[in-house]
Parts: structure tokens; sequence; C-alpha cells
């Protein structure tokens, strides 16, 4: 069965793609739980464009920041093959000149130990994504936005046949009113849904990312108070000391006192999430892609969560191995921070999702830690 998915922009080589389903079963695992394994059907994601320069693909759930080169197939044609689950949730741009894109990086490596060039390097690669129907905004685009604003779309879904799908069309429209947001020290707090008490109550990092599926998580009972970066550069900041971030936020936004039991974060914010659910005396630490910014943080958070007792829930994409490099293979150190806990005496549990480092995939693992109770 082969589905069609939208052309890129024809200015840039008229790029059309197919999504073919794969009758038998693929090599890709997907860990439900500590305690099950599924084996889903695999699809193949058929890109093809004609073009003068090469061109490539980006996907944050195939690649993370990397782009994928297509391969010569005729004058003029370029092809590129992509494997994935079938119920994978997952994003995807066209990169008209993969030589210039990757040029443009490169000037800027020297300096990438800032983090502001980190995150101009995002940007860059960000700018040059492009489809010709573009259904949502990227994941670099969402960091750190002001979510009061409207914001450009510039990727779009791969329809995989099996994958829970959003109405993904509002994404890029504000979220916030005005009068709905309050600053709180270096940060920015919304609260929906507040309950009578604080016990249905979650705090969720990354909050001008997550506000954006709100609908969805509403849904799930609890009230929501979500902690928005300042911008893109601050977050990077921030949570490269998640500790002294953590203390921030519970001084200036959060009172340690009011009895949340659960914390959410995405990604960098993951380490100050668990930092933050610490300090408040939370039950539980959902951990979404967690990628902490040193290994001494890492052992000291794992040792405050062992010896506090929290349960720390721990969860990572399928797709999330980073093409071979260790260092960026975020499912398999994400499996082996649950294993940390559990070793130091505390609680933890480990949930491969099947997808990569994308809100596409992370809103359907989130809404099954929310509607999850802490284990027994």
């Amino acid at each position: 069965m082969k589905v069609a998915m939208p052309r890129s922009n024809p200015d840039v080589g008229g790029f059309s793609a197919e999504v073919e389903i794969v009758d038998e079963l693929g090599d890709s695992r997907t860990d439900r739980s500590v305690g099950g394994r599924g084996q889903p059907d695999q699809v193949t994601v058929v890109f093809t464009a004609t073009a003068m320069s090469q061109p490539g693909i980006w996907s944050p759930a195939l690649g993370g920041p990397a782009l994928a080169p297509m391969s010569a197939d005729g004058p003029r044609r370029w092809r590129l093959e992509l494997s994935l689950p079938a119920d994978a949730n997952a994003s995807w741009a066209a990169v008209p000149d993969v030589r210039r894109a990757r040029f443009s990086l490169a000037q800027r490596v020297r300096a990438a130990a800032s983090y502001r060039a980190r995150v101009e390097l995002g940007m860059i690669l960000d700018g040059q994504l492009q489809v010709e129907a573009p259904q949502i905004p990227s994941l670099y685009r969402l960091i750190g936005s002001d979510p009061h604003v409207a914001l450009s779309p510039n990727i779009a879904l791969i329809p995989t046949p099996r994958s829970r799908q959003l109405p993904y069309e509002n994404l890029c429209a504000p979220v916030l009113e005005p009068e709905r947001a309050t600053a709180c020290g270096r940060w920015l707090t919304t609260v929906r849904d507040a309950p009578e008490t604080p016990a249905r109550q979650v705090v969720l990092l990354d909050g001008e990312v997550l506000i954006r599926v709100d609908e969805q998580l509403a849904e799930t009972g609890w009230g929501r108070i979500y902690l928005h970066n300042a911008d893109a550069v601050s977050r990077m900041r921030e949570h490269a000391r998640p500790l002294a971030a953590a203390r921030g936020m519970a001084l200036d936004c959060v009172a340690p006192a009011c009895g949340i039991p659960l914390v959410v974060g995405t990604s960098a914010t993951a380490p100050t999430a668990l930092a933050l659910a610490l300090r408040l005396g939370a039950d539980r630490a959902v951990l979404l892609s967690p990628a902490f910014p040193s290994d001494r943080a890492r052992r000291a958070l794992v040792q405050q969560a062992a010896k506090v007792g929290i349960h720390v829930d721990v969860r990572a994409g399928s797709l999330e191995r980073g093409g071979g490099d260790p260092r960026r293979n975020t499912r398999d150190r994400s499996r082996d921070l649950a294993g940390d806990v559990e070793r130091a005496g505390g609680s933890a549990t480990f949930t491969e999702f099947s997808g990569g480092h994308d809100l596409a995939a992370w809103w359907p693992t989130l809404l099954d830690a929310l509607h999850a109770d802490r284990p027994l």
C-alpha cells in the first residue's frame, strides 16, 4: 500500500514522497515497557527529487539534527529510503542543497561551545527546511518561542498507518493571551484547569512546546502548570546547571509546600525537571528523551532520586539511536539512566515509545504517562 505525501516547494526541485508498507516484520524492536516487547511492522519511506544540487531530508525522529543526503538516481534525480515502525510519529522536511547547508553549519562549528552558537546552529538548519504544504513548526522553532505569537510552519508529518495523529493545523497559532501568563523570575508561567487540590496538578517544563498539545493533555484530568523558557539561548544556559535552575523555579514559580506530585521535562529540561521534582517532594518525575549536561550532574541526580525514593519515569524513542554514535544514543542512555536509579536503590521504569526526538512522538507517550498511576 502506498500513501501520497505532500510535495515540497517546487522551486527547490519538485520533491515528492510516498510511504510503502513492508509486509514482513523488520528488525526494529519497540519496548512498550520494562516488562514487555513488541515488534511492529515497518514502513519504508521513499523520498524522490528532481534537482541540480544534491538535496537531503531532515527528520528529527530519524536523525536528530543530522541531515540525510539523497543519493543520485539518474540525471538530476535523487532518491532516499528510510525505515521506521508503522506506528511511529515522525515529521520531515526537505533541505534543497545539502552541501550548502553543511557549509553554513561548518562555519560556526568552532564557536559551537557557546550556548548562543549552539542555538544558532539549530536556527540555521531550521531556516532551510521546506515543504509545499507545511503542517507544523519544527521542534527547533518551538523551543524558546513566544507562546503569544504565531509561528511559521515549515515541516510536514509522515503519515505512518498506525500513528496517533494530532490536529496539527493549530500548533502554529498563538496559544496564550497576554493576561493568561505570569512572569516569574526568568520564566513565564501558565496555569490551566487548576484543581481544588494540588494532588492532581503537574508541572511541565519546556512549556512553550508542550502547551501546544494542551487540549489533549486536558483530557487526562490533571491541572497543568507550564513553565515557559524566556528564549532558546536562555533555555540552553539555564539547563546546563539543572540544580540551580530548579532552585530558581521552586523559589520564583512553584511553592515547594504545594504538594504537587508530578513534574515533566523533555530533552535538555529533563534533568531540571528531576531536580525540581526532588525540591518539591513530588512522587514522580517523567523524563522524555532526557539529555544531561554532564555525567557529574547525572550521577548527582541519580543518587538524590534513589535516596529520596521518588519514582523516575524515563521514556525515549525507538529511533533515538544517535546514528551509531554512543554519545548521541538517547534510547540506550535513557535505559541506562533507569537502571542506574534502580541499582542505587531507587525506583525507576524505562519505556520506549515509537518515534524519535520530536513533539509528534512525545505527546502520545506523555498522555500515557499522565494516565498512569505511580507503580507500587
